[in-house]
């Protein structure tokens, strides 16, 4: 299997063209938050620029910084700067995205005391916006530190002071890596990227519904680790990006399984990803009538199908039907639902669908009876004879005990 990394840039004081950057092959890019936007002579990310990116399928990831050294004054100064970065997140639209602090000066030197501030500011950002949400941007030993200490859940490293001994380093934790900077791309001055995992930090935030081409995230990864698993040619690299590799990879799939070739990666397609290879992508809908609806629905589950049902529907309630019927070929991760009811006492007499339903109930234990709806001398022994197997009254009449455990076979 394959790994991969997801190319895109950063920016501040730039204006790069959006259609060139997705020409150049960029999927991102990551700006700053700041009040005053590059428009303007500033270097902060707007509305506007916002939506130019996404027009272009251009992914965000966002960082805070006022000036370098900023950490190195401890908690309160990290409670002012998510405080503050909150505010500008609310004004672009993106709440709930993580922030990438920065640390922006060489962290090798540190004392033990500037540790500590670092640490602090961390935390203060973190009583703010929740640890979930907190990244860094630094060399090495500060994304080394932080994420020791378990201060963020971002990292975004840069190769800049991250030399240790003459050898370059990188910490395997952090999302994204900063490799170059300076370089002239679609009219502008960017910095060069790579994010390492399929989730690092991006906004919009990674899709955990139907997957389609142009989506970035750890639901595309496992996707792509199933396709190669079930063999794809030329064999995909993990990377989270769903790009046209993988979007011939899933139609060849869907084809090859006889599930529309929509290129999209939904309920049916994913079942059929997460069976061993080999197993067939179809079933048919069992014949789970007379069962309780909530031993239908684990049945249903077992065979790689979907339950659905009514909402309120009790898991004691006696399945009566299915949608699609009994016998239907649909394929695995299809949806059937369960039509159940509360059960009717039948007795010697009676007649009709929920005889049917006993009797199919009564020979699922071995007991033999003539399936007619006729509860007539043969039903009634049977019936006797699984209650006394059961520990139930011997009284030959299905009432609500005697359903109970006649559908739970």
């Amino acid at each position: 299997m394959t790994t991969g990394s997801i190319f895109g840039v950063d920016y501040s004081f730039s204006a790069p063209d959006p259609a060139q950057l997705k020409a150049a092959g960029v999927r991102y890019a990551v700006r700053y938050l700041s009040e005053i936007p590059v428009t303007s002579g500033g270097k902060g990310l707007s509305v506007a620029e916002r939506d130019a990116l996404r027009a272009h399928g251009l992914y965000i990831a966002v960082v805070y910084e006022t000036t370098a050294g900023r950490m190195l004054l401890g908690r309160q100064a990290g409670i002012d700067q998510a405080i503050r970065a909150e505010v500008l997140l609310g004004r672009v639209g993106m709440t709930d995205v993580p922030v990438y602090f920065a640390c922006d000066t060489d962290p090798n030197g540190f004392t033990a005391s500037q540790w500590s501030a670092v640490m602090a500011f961390l935390d203060g950002a973190a009583d703010v916006i929740g640890k979930p949400r907190v990244g860094g941007y630094g060399g090495y030993q500060f994304i080394r530190h932080a994420f020791d200490a378990g201060k963020i859940s971002f990292g975004w490293q840069t190769y800049a002071w991250s030399t240790i001994g003459g050898v370059p380093r990188w910490d395997s934790r952090a999302q994204l890596q900063q490799y170059k900077n300076g370089v002239g791309l679609a009219g502008g001055d960017v910095d060069l990227n790579r994010a390492v995992n399929p989730d690092f930090g991006q906004w919009p935030r990674p899709v955990t519904g139907t997957q389609r081409a142009g989506n970035i995230g750890p639901a595309v990864a496992r996707i792509q680790t199933r396709l190669n698993v079930h063999g794809a040619i030329p064999e995909l690299a993990v990377d989270g990006d769903f790009g046209p590799a993988t979007l011939t990879a899933v139609k060849a799939f869907q084809v090859a399984h006889a599930i529309p070739a929509s290129g999209e990666v939904g309920v049916h397609t994913m079942a059929a990803l997460m069976l061993p290879p080999g197993v067939p992508s179809t079933v048919k809908v069992p014949d789970l009538t007379g069962k309780s609806a909530g031993n239908a629905h684990n049945a249903l589950l077992s065979a790689g199908l979907i339950p659905a049902a009514r909402t309120g529907q009790a898991a004691s309630e006696i399945c009566t039907g299915l949608r699609p019927v009994p016998g239907t070929v649909v394929t695995r991760g299809a949806s059937v639902e369960i039509v159940a009811a509360t059960a009717v006492t039948v007795r010697r007499g009676t007649q009709g669908a929920w005889v049917i339903l006993a009797q199919k109930g009564l020979n699922r234990s071995g007991a033999g009876v003539k399936v007619d709806g006729d509860f007539g001398p043969g039903t009634e022994a049977a019936v006797k004879t699984f209650q006394a197997t059961h520990g139930l009254r011997i009284d030959g009449i299905i009432g609500a005990a005697t359903w109970g455990k006649l559908g739970g076979l």
